[in-house]
């Protein structure tokens, strides 16, 4: 995926999408200079700025009373959007499973509830659901899930290894988030500032949101090419948008 086709993910119109590519190699630009870099339309272009302004993406200086020049803001602004995105999703679950039941060509949903119930399903489902042939997705507060997980948190990533599953984590930092850097098979992110508190795992068409509110610790697992899908498309975005733990 190139960084024109992932910018347009986050509702960018492709001109805009070049637009910004170009700003982002250089310190200020004038409407002039994006005019002559890609022979477009001075007006299309004025369009094209005030859509990335109105992201955030772009800043507007002034150089005197009706002259401006451009300046492109730092990439990680797109990681708060991903991550705004990401939280309107989970408050929308209810609104998504009533949705989904009312597919007759539903798979499945399921509610777990409760530690212990949680430990044993993420076993079982390594052990009986997992192959090397599909990568899992996660992104969280991993600190929380092994408050959750226990000695099960450590041993999931042993059993993934002996089936070489590979995981990519996106995860808040911790001591949790640092011992699974250093596992078999695992790539681990970091998410900066963030106001994450649940997880998120994709693992093929199989959805699982984990909420840890006080004293009420539940799972929602969805069977959905639709929702895998769109979880996928976010969580790339902060993927891309995210620092790899060597570098932290």
């Amino acid at each position: 995926m190139t960084i024109q086709e992932l910018l347009t993910k986050f509702n960018i119109s492709q001109r805009a999408a070049r637009v910004y590519v170009v700003m982002l190699k250089t310190d200020q630009v004038r409407i002039r200079d994006i005019v002559q870099e890609l022979g477009e339309a001075r007006q299309l272009i004025y369009e094209a700025m005030a859509e990335l302004e109105g992201k955030g993406l772009v800043v507007r200086i002034p150089i005197s009373k009706h002259r401006y020049s451009y300046q492109a803001s730092s990439p990680e602004v797109l990681v708060e959007i991903a991550m705004q995105r990401v939280n309107e999703t989970q408050s929308m679950l209810p609104k998504l499973l009533e949705i989904y039941n009312s597919n007759q060509k539903k798979g499945s949903v399921s509610i777990y509830t409760g530690k212990m119930s949680i430990r044993a399903y993420w076993k079982g489902f390594v052990i009986k659901k997992m192959n090397r042939n599909t990568p899992q997705l996660t992104l969280g507060a991993m600190e929380q899930w092994y408050g959750v997980g226990g000695k099960t948190a450590e041993v999931l990533p042993r059993l993934k290894f002996k089936k070489s599953i590979t995981t990519k984590i996106l995860a808040t930092d911790g001591e949790f988030a640092q011992w699974l850097s250093r596992q078999p098979n695992y790539e681990t992110r970091i998410l900066e500032n963030t106001s994450l508190t649940g997880e998120i795992t994709i693992y093929g068409d199989i959805v699982h949101f984990i909420n840890y509110t006080k004293g009420n610790i539940n799972m929602t697992v969805i069977e959905s090419e639709v929702i895998s899908k769109t979880m996928k498309e976010m969580f790339y975005m902060l993927w891309e948008g995210s620092k790899t733990k060597d570098t932290i």
